[in-house]
């Protein structure tokens, strides 16, 4: 697959805002007690929706009215299942196992590809692909605890979070449609669907949203969230097509990667032990090695 500056735009894209997103989101969570990532991702599905529907009609981009309703809702149901199960996995289970599932999304991919697409991988990916996932593991893993209900959850995320990056890539490659285009066709969708589950996951009981105690730089901060959210959304949709799911979680790990090495850089802690240094230190030489590869 040729590289252009346009993949370049949408990895160096991808990689600053969901990283920016990412941040805000658990300054926000971790300082204010907004511990509500359905509502607030059904926000950011709104927000990117009226953006995109202004910047459509200014002819910024082509409305893609060609992809089929029912496909618009299947791709919009994969997506917040992944989301909503994954927030469910980090709950469930054990920081490692969370980090450890995560890293099977590449190999159903391929996986996924074999059987159902009938579409081989070159043994030179699998290496490098191999380097990368043992790498991160190397870092990122660590205490996996097991337990049956956990386990069920993070396959369920698994899988729904790989099939919603299959199906975009296949429905811009199907229907000849952008990033932005095929993201726009969506949104509302994926907002109704998201704002929906809150109901059942976020409103009832003492801890529900309507007894959050709001402040104002708070909801602030929860507004910007959700303009970051725009160009995140858009870029993950442009950055899948032009490339492939794969491409999409090697970029996704890479984004791993940075977080960890800024965090040790401006945030220094002290190591339990020189083996724990020098294993984060091989995983993340290993991993960066595979994605280079």
């Amino acid at each position: 697959m040729s590289f252009s500056i346009i993949t370049l735009g949408w990895i160096i894209g991808s990689i600053a805002s969901s990283t920016s997103l990412i941040m805000m989101n658990k300054y926000v969570m971790s300082n204010y007690g907004f511990k509500y990532p359905t509502i607030l991702t059904a926000y950011h599905f709104f927000v990117t929706y009226m953006l995109l529907e202004i910047m459509c009609r200014f002819s910024l981009f082509k409305r893609a009215s060609s992809v089929p309703q029912s496909k618009c809702w299947l791709l919009a149901t994969y997506s917040v299942s992944g989301v909503i199960f994954m927030n469910f996995n980090l709950q469930m289970n054990s920081v490692g196992f969370y980090q450890l599932s995560k890293l099977c999304c590449i190999p159903f991919i391929l996986v996924y590809n074999l059987i159902i697409d009938h579409k081989k991988t070159p043994m030179n990916t699998i290496y490098s692909l191999s380097l990368l996932l043992v790498g991160i593991a190397l870092f990122s893993v660590n205490d996996v605890q097991f337990n049956i209900p956990g386990a069920i959850i993070a396959s369920f995320a698994v899988v729904t979070v790989a099939l919603s990056q299959l199906h975009t890539g296949k429905l811009q490659r199907e229907y000849g449609v952008n990033g932005p285009a095929l993201q726009l066709a969506t949104a509302f969708q994926q907002f109704l669907i998201a704002l929906v589950s809150s109901f059942f996951i976020e409103f009832p009981g003492e801890r529900s949203i309507l007894n959050h105690p709001f402040q104002s730089t708070e909801v602030f901060l929860v507004f910007l969230t959700g303009i970051i959210a725009v160009s995140t959304n858009a870029c993950a949709f442009g950055l899948i097509g032009k490339t492939s799911p794969v491409t999409y979680q090697v970029v996704g790990h890479v984004k791993t990667i940075l977080l960890l090495i800024f965090g040790y850089i401006f945030f220094p802690s002290p190591w339990e032990s020189t083996s724990q240094m020098l294993r984060a230190v091989s995983g993340i030489i290993i991993a960066l090695i595979g994605v280079f590869m």
